[in-house]
């Protein structure tokens, strides 16, 4: 795995949804998605900053809409110790899904509004892997787009605190590298990510030791 800062230049970073495309510029040539980002700065009308965890090494592309910047830096010895305390860093959409009560019954993901439910969503994404120790958590600013000649929104939260890794290798599975399996048999390795919208930059944690 590799960890990158990019720069999402305005204009071009205007429409959430162009962010992910912008991305795959700097792995000309691959068509599986095995990557995942997370914005550390957005304002309407000024450039993006963004961390980039992707399996493969990105290219060193500059261009008006996209720049990575300075040398990735290689995590793919990195491991994690039981009882390790780590600060984190997620911009997440907390959700879950409902079943509408219509005659087609159908089932629509909805976000999660209040405080202590936010928290049990990200508890029970980490349960056997990590434990919270203490958190804060603010709403980001929503995240208008159109995709398909339809209008969306997305609210995500930016949740930091600190952490106690009680299974390290599970942990680093959770928030990081997962594999597919098949007949038990792994078939590859690719970049996890917490809940949905991960196109939009919701789901890489960030951590560091405490």
């Amino acid at each position: 795995m590799y960890l990158s800062k990019v720069v999402l230049f305005w204009p071009a970073c205007r429409d959430p949804y162009q962010w992910h495309k912008l991305i795959w510029y700097l792995f000309p040539g691959r068509t599986r998605r095995d990557f995942q980002f997370t914005c550390l700065n957005r304002r309407p009308g000024r450039d993006i900053s963004a961390m980039l965890l992707s399996m493969e090494k990105p290219a060193h592309i500059q261009s008006a809409e996209i720049a990575l910047i300075g040398e990735p830096k290689s995590l793919f010895k990195l491991d994690f110790k039981s009882g390790q305390r780590l600060r984190f860093r997620l911009v997440a959409n907390p959700t879950k899904v409902v079943t509408e009560q219509t005659e087609t019954k159908r089932k629509v993901r909805v976000p999660l509004i209040r405080q202590d439910q936010q928290e049990a969503w990200l508890k029970k994404h980490l349960d056997g892997c990590a434990e919270i120790e203490t958190d804060t958590i603010q709403n980001e600013t929503p995240l208008f787009f159109r995709r398909k000649n339809k209008g969306g929104k997305i609210v995500p939260v930016l949740i930091e605190g600190i952490l106690r890794v009680t299974n390290p290798s599970k942990f680093k599975e959770q928030i990081w590298e997962k594999y597919e399996r098949e007949n038990q048999k792994e078939k590859g390795r690719y970049i996890a990510g917490i809940g949905p919208a991960k196109s939009f930059g919701c789901g890489l944690m960030l951590v560091c030791p405490a």
